[in-house]
């Protein structure tokens, strides 16, 4: 994975691993890189007890594991689409209205997510 220019996060990739209860009964999930701790989720006070509820609390820890690997597609895409373009790929030319209309889209949202990463949203 690239190192981020802009973004000052731990580097990836990060995985997530469930530990037993701690000594308050609290069953944690934490988000790792290869040395250090990222994040703590834990089922403690505040939290329903629920399965549904914790199921979502699993897939919060899962999607913040993707983040580096998310980060770094985005920024590999947005380098492939600018370089077409740079190299003078009209692809509102080549491609039709609507499947242009949606790509410019999808560009556009990729710029404000990689924006939001690196703190510069606004």
């Amino acid at each position: 994975m690239r190192k981020s220019e802009g973004a000052q996060f731990t580097p990836g990739p990060w995985v997530v691993e469930e530990y037993t209860r701690d000594i308050k009964g609290n069953k944690p999930i934490c988000v790792f890189n290869s040395y250090r701790e990222i994040c703590r989720i834990t089922q403690g006070l505040g939290y329903n007890r629920d399965e549904k509820d914790w199921t979502e609390q699993e897939a919060n820890a899962t999607l913040i594991a993707a983040a580096p690997a998310m980060y770094a597609s985005i920024g590999d895409l947005m380098g492939l689409f600018d370089m077409r373009l740079a190299n003078g790929l009209a692809l509102n030319q080549v491609l039709p209205k609507d499947v242009w209309e949606r790509v410019s889209t999808v560009v556009s949202i990729a710029k404000q997510v990689k924006a939001q990463a690196e703190g510069r949203q606004g």
